[in-house]
């Protein structure tokens, strides 16, 4: 079976009615070697942006009793887990890597291959909370799936955005960053190898929101991107996607198999691109990330 590999900066996956398989990092229960769908395997490797964590919510949102109470008490604890907050409320239906609607990456693929959505199988390798230096984490599972199977066909590389986030140093983000993106061009020497850069975080606060008095969009961020609030925080986060830029033109020199985009990071963000937590994307952003992506099959 022929597959495409897909790394992305935003986490681990369940089957929800379409050929989903996910891998075996901490955070992910359930483990399945990718038997199903005849067509080409999408893999990805990525943090929780390829989960679609709140996907399905919009900016300002009203939010029942009980749900508010639940992210009062997730997120005023004291022992707040990043992990665990996502395991929660991903959606996977609605990310642009995972989906099955018409503007996501399988639909892509299919279109590419002839096929039905559904003969799409997925490999999600994908961290919550996933960074450029949890290379061990990654690629322990690359060893679990590949033991029987060829390296994927294709490969997208999108990661770096907890890395921003973490207040990572730039210079060590650049050497975490090619020594990440080496190992995936070692592991797939025949690969068609998408990179994208990281979607424009500081554009967050352009939008904000208060849900209750002790609930509001700066509660959330401030427990996701405390890096966001910095001062120099929009030309830190350029630094961080020019890296990514110059990086993977070095990566490209004499490989046409190795392409980069860097639609993600000029996006604009319109309120209803933002998840109810003001900080992941929502269905609607999901889907510009997917139109952006597009290019990569034409």
């Amino acid at each position: 079976m022929r597959s495409i590999f897909i790394i992305f900066p935003l986490a681990s996956l369940v089957m929800l009615g379409c050929r989903v398989f996910i891998g075996r990092t901490p955070e992910k229960d359930h483990f399945n070697n990718g038997h199903g769908g005849k067509g080409p395997a999408l893999a990805i490797f990525g943090d929780s942006l390829s989960t679609g964590v709140l996907a399905t919510t919009t900016l300002g949102s009203v939010i029942a009793g009980s749900t508010l109470d639940r992210f009062n008490r997730m997120l005023l604890n004291s022992n707040f887990s990043m992990r665990h907050y996502q395991s929660q409320f991903s959606e996977y239906r609605y990310s642009a890597m995972t989906t099955d609607l018409e503007w996501g990456i399988r639909q892509q693929i299919a279109d590419a291959h002839k096929l039905h959505v559904d003969e799409i199988p997925v490999f999600l390798f994908s961290k919550w909370g996933g960074r450029t230096d949890h290379l061990s984490e990654f690629f322990e599972e690359i060893e679990l799936v590949y033991k029987n199977r060829s390296p994927s066909e294709y490969v997208f590389v999108g990661i770096g955005g907890n890395d921003f986030c973490k207040g990572k140093n730039i210079e060590e983000f650049r050497k975490d960053y090619k020594t990440f993106l080496q190992e995936v061009i070692d592991r797939h020497p025949h690969s068609q190898i998408f990179i994208a850069d990281i979607p424009p975080l500081p554009q967050l606060l352009n939008y904000t929101h208060n849900y209750s008095p002790v609930l509001s969009c700066r509660v959330f961020r401030q427990k996701f991107c405390k890096r966001l609030f910095y001062q120099d925080a929009k030309e830190y986060f350029l630094k961080f996607n020019l890296a990514i830029r110059e990086i993977a033109a070095e990566a490209m020199k004499d490989k046409p198999r190795i392409k980069f985009s860097d639609r993600p990071g000029q996006m604009n963000l319109d309120p209803k691109d933002i998840a109810l937590d003001c900080f992941h994307p929502s269905q609607y952003g999901h889907k510009k990330l997917g139109d952006f992506f597009s290019n990569f099959f034409k």
